[in-house]
């Protein structure tokens, strides 16, 4: 139940370890916070906490190697599918997180970022082809493109307020209208 072991039949088979991912405990938080009837803006609020210190962090201690991944992974945005940007700003905001090499804050966002992701897919259907998604999305990764410029300079507080301004834009964004759950 804890997708810790899975079984193969066949010569090669028996039983294998799996490591433990951040969606099992994600589930089980989950759980928790719908039990407590958090809402999605509570999410939000904790993410534009914790994530803009780590970008601070980025700025601090990161490599030319960070610096072109973050590039890489601005480049290649997806126009033609609203589903591909959003994974696409997701896969993002946890590079930024994994580059801090963090491991206790790559859990942290990794579970808060799975409980957000779910929660958002059904915000978009309704939205699908909508001018204000477009709009929303372009600002984005305008702040994408930005906070690496901030990063590579070194900015640590420069970097942590803009990333602070656009969870807190995502969030007003995302929170409008009746998405009140976090499930």
């Amino acid at each position: 139940s804890e997708s810790l072991i899975t079984v193969r039949r066949g010569a090669r088979g028996g039983a294998r370890v799996q490591l433990p991912k951040a969606e099992v405990a994600a589930r089980y938080a989950g759980l928790i916070l719908q039990h407590k009837g958090t809402t999605l803006e509570d999410l939000y609020v904790a993410r534009s906490l914790i994530e803009p210190q780590a970008v601070g962090l980025l700025a601090r201690s990161h490599s030319d190697e960070d610096i072109v991944r973050l590039r890489d992974a601005v480049a290649h945005e997806p126009s033609d599918s609203r589903v591909g940007t959003v994974r696409s700003h997701e896969h993002f905001h946890a590079l930024l997180i994994e580059l801090t090499g963090n491991q206790t804050l790559q859990v942290l966002i990794g579970i808060i970022e799975h409980l957000l992701s779910s929660a958002d897919w059904s915000r978009l259907d309704p939205d699908q082809d909508s001018a204000s998604i477009r709009e929303a999305s372009q600002r984005s990764l305008r702040a994408h493109h930005k906070v690496i410029d901030l990063i590579e300079a070194g900015d640590d507080e420069g970097a942590a307020d803009l990333w602070r301004r656009h969870l807190i834009g995502t969030k007003d964004y995302v929170t409008r209208g009746n998405v009140k759950t976090v499930l």
